[in-house]
């Protein structure tokens, strides 16, 4: 009889503490639930889970400096208790959990824990014997998502044999939903009762009824808001440039012929085509069947780890074809690897801009080699014989050269095609935008941004202004309108600015440069060699803009080049500005 009391008493006084001020504080995460005084020795206690059980393992207790409330903290959660300051600056007590059966059974981490503190002799075992009614949902989810993924196999299955025989077949299906692979609530993208019992209730509703009741029939504008969708996003095109009107209008086409096979296939299938979309009903699942929009192709490889703030940098600069796009990313890389002195890696996108513009502005390329992580695989003996090579063979070698290492003896040499007066051009504005930077204290990121979005062209010698709009001339008779229309005629991969400005180079490139603008495409900077700044009579001009000096020179006409610009643009130059040189 005294066991009995005995373990009642004990019962008791875990009821108290599970029920206490500080499992209140959790949220009401378990209520008891269940008393059973049992004449044998074991005694059983319920506990419901009320409350969606967080992933979080600490319990925070009062403010350190409370003493009263934290020693009252540290004697309910015993000895382990810690001291942690916080991002807001609050220091509060804290105690861990130790949980490792995940998330759900956290509630029955705590009941262990305070056992094992309170009632360290008595023994207790706990289990969850129904699951679904402590576990949230969410972690519900085995059965389901087995479901849907073998739903989604299906549904890919059935489009890709309807769509074999067509011209453009399907080269690709994704989900693009994460649902499809880490679960959750799926309950919400079940197909609703009324759309499954479509067939029932046709027979006793006319076709405007069933369009107003399903929102899935044929003659139906709208879907139900409270139907969501399991998104997928079909590939069926390899091309780069296709303009948006003619994408629209073949995603469109693509997706309603589609459907057509679908519902002659099977006919219980539901769809309706919602703006680019197909909305589809498919084995007690609603799906959103969408094109894949053709992706624009690039110069840069996929790891690029240029941001916007260095193309808008180089853009507004009109470096776009001087610089390749290799060469930046292997300079910040460098940056990245081989950080200057004691310094770590750039922390973010102002940091790293600004080490860029240092890099640019204050290295010698001339004496000092460019490799990448030399560091872990150069010895200091290795790099003294390897910058003394390097100076002995710098004559050979282009102006902006890097090396990579495959081991300590073996170097893959990049030769960028960074010509000597388009690095001196680069060197220089980045010590302009540096200094820039400096003076007017930037500490923002929209800051810089602005910066580098504003032009400058009081450093080119001569502006080429260029018509971006350049339709090819043409006309046509409507029989119905009687009237002409000017058509522009789609020529794929043709680009006249980059043809005109590769024909400049190719006539005048020993006696000027030509710097354009990605961002800027109405604008051509020339900057002349200093032979071209001296005047020369019209009347001895020579064609290409120069005349014979002796029987093997030619001396540069800047009159007669200006007119060979405006002759060879003919049709896309609207005019030409004499910047920093007069005729």
């Amino acid at each position: 009889m005294d066991e009995e009391v005995n373990k009642r008493k004990v019962a008791g006084n875990l009821f108290q503490i599970l029920s206490s001020d500080y499992l209140i504080r959790l949220s009401g995460r378990a209520k008891k639930c269940l008393e059973i005084w049992s004449s044998k020795q074991d005694i059983y206690i319920g506990f419901k889970v009320v409350d969606q059980v967080t992933t979080n393992n600490i319990v925070l207790g009062p403010y350190a400096e409370l003493e009263a409330e934290s020693k009252e903290f540290r004697d309910f959660w015993g000895s382990n208790c810690k001291i942690r300051r916080f991002l807001d600056g609050t220091i509060k007590e804290t105690i861990e959990i130790e949980n490792r059966s995940g998330p759900s059974y956290l509630i029955l981490a705590i009941i262990e824990h305070l056992q094992s503190v309170h009632f360290a002799k008595v023994s207790m075992s706990a289990s969850f014997f129904n699951l679904s009614p402590f576990i949230p949902s969410i972690y519900q989810t085995n059965d389901s998502l087995k479901e849907v993924r073998s739903t989604f196999t299906s549904l890919s299955r059935l489009l890709q044999d309807e769509a074999s025989t067509d011209s453009l077949p399907i080269r690709k299906i994704r989900c693009v939903s994460s649902s499809l692979h880490f679960g959750g609530d799926l309950s919400r993208f079940n197909v609703p009762k009324n759309i499954q019992n479509a067939e029932r209730k046709t027979k006793k509703m006319s076709n405007n009824m069933i369009a107003n009741y399903f929102d899935l029939e044929s003659m139906s504008t709208d879907i139900p808001k409270t139907i969501e969708c399991i998104p997928i996003k079909l590939d069926i095109t390899n091309k780069r440039h296709l303009s948006s009107e003619l994408f629209s209008k073949l995603s469109l086409a693509y997706l309603i012929d589609l459907q057509r096979k679908l519902l002659k296939r099977e006919k219980s299938i539901k769809s309706i085509i919602k703006g680019p979309e197909l909305i589809l009903a498919y084995n007690g699942f609603m799906w959103r069947i969408g094109v894949e929009e053709p992706t624009k192709a690039k110069n840069q490889s996929e790891g690029d780890m240029r941001s916007s703030i260095y193309e808008k940098w180089i853009s507004s600069r009109f470096l776009d074809g001087a610089i390749p796009d290799v060469s930046l990313d292997i300079i910040l890389s460098h940056i990245f690897l081989n950080p200057i002195g004691l310094l770590q890696a750039p922390a973010s996108v102002e940091s790293a801009f600004l080490r860029f513009l240092d890099y640019l502005s204050f290295t010698d390329f001339r004496t000092t080699p460019m490799i990448l992580n030399y560091e872990n695989c150069l010895s200091k003996e290795k790099l003294g014989i390897f910058d003394k090579n390097f100076t002995l063979e710098r004559e050979r070698l282009p102006p902006l050269c890097s090396f990579t290492l495959f081991d300590d003896q073996h170097f893959s040499l990049y030769t960028s095609k960074v010509n000597q007066k388009d690095l001196i051009r680069l060197t220089n504005y980045a010590r302009q935008t540096l200094h820039s930077f400096l003076i007017n204290d930037f500490v923002d990121l929209s800051s810089y941004e602005r910066v580098c979005d504003k032009i400058d062209t009081s450093s080119y010698d001569i502006l080429i202004h260029i018509d971006i709009y350049i339709p090819v001339a043409g006309s046509v008779k409507n029989e119905k309108q009687n009237s002409k229309h000017e058509l522009i005629i789609p020529i794929v991969d043709f680009d006249p600015i980059q043809c005109y400005i590769g024909s400049l180079q190719a006539s005048y490139g020993d006696i000027a440069r030509f710097y354009f603008s990605k961002s800027y495409p109405h604008l051509i900077g020339v900057k002349l060699n200093k032979e071209c700044l001296y005047k020369v009579s019209k009347s001895m001009m020579r064609p290409h803009g120069k005349r014979l000096k002796t029987e093997n020179e030619l001396v540069p006409n800047v009159d007669a080049m200006l007119d060979d610009l405006r002759i060879m643009g003919r049709g896309i130059v609207k005019e030409i500005d004499l910047v920093n040189v007069s005729i």
